[in-house]
């Protein structure tokens, strides 16, 4: 019994090195220097009342400095509104990059969504409705990365970056 629980232990260890591993190589897939045409895409998080939790503070300071370095970059926010939330979570987020001086233009709210899945379906369709770039960066946790990278596989981006904020 030691030695299964050995190779199950070990097993275990493994699996749990490969998923850390790509979870860290989504996280650092940038955007190239010489790749200015590109949509940034904000996944949405917990809000309360008008204000963002401080996790999707995280995100949306992450999105401002992506915006500020490139003036031409359009910006997708993506949530809808929670049962416990008086305004949907792209509301909020376009609120607050605006109030730090965003042009609204930039900034289109997607605002149906309520799942990572979700956030990146209805992004792309958004993203087709307003012909901007197919080139996305996605904004959210490093933890969150991978798993919003898959969907956006599924959803059918070919070129997708990260900009992660901290876990």
């Amino acid at each position: 019994i030691c030695v299964f629980i050995a190779l199950l232990g070990s097993a275990g260890l493994i699996a749990f090195c490969f998923v850390s591993g790509l979870m860290i190589k989504a996280s650092i897939t940038t955007v190239p220097d010489d790749c200015k045409n590109y949509t940034i895409v904000v996944l949405g998080c917990k809000t309360i009342d008008d204000e963002p939790s401080w996790m999707l503070k995280d995100r949306l300071d992450k999105a401002y400095k992506e915006l500020l370095k490139n003036p031409d970059v359009m910006c997708v926010v993506t949530g809808g509104q929670g049962e416990d939330e008086k305004y949907s979570e792209a509301y909020v987020m376009k609120k607050y990059l605006t109030e730090k001086g965003i042009s609204a233009d930039r900034i289109i709210i997607e605002d149906s969504s309520t799942s990572t899945e979700e956030n990146l379906l209805y992004t792309k369709a958004t993203i087709e409705l307003n012909g901007l770039s197919h080139n996305v960066v996605i904004v959210t946790d490093r933890f969150h990365e991978l798993r919003a990278r898959i969907w956006a596989e599924k959803a059918g981006f070919d070129n997708i970056y990260s900009a992660c904020c901290d876990t």
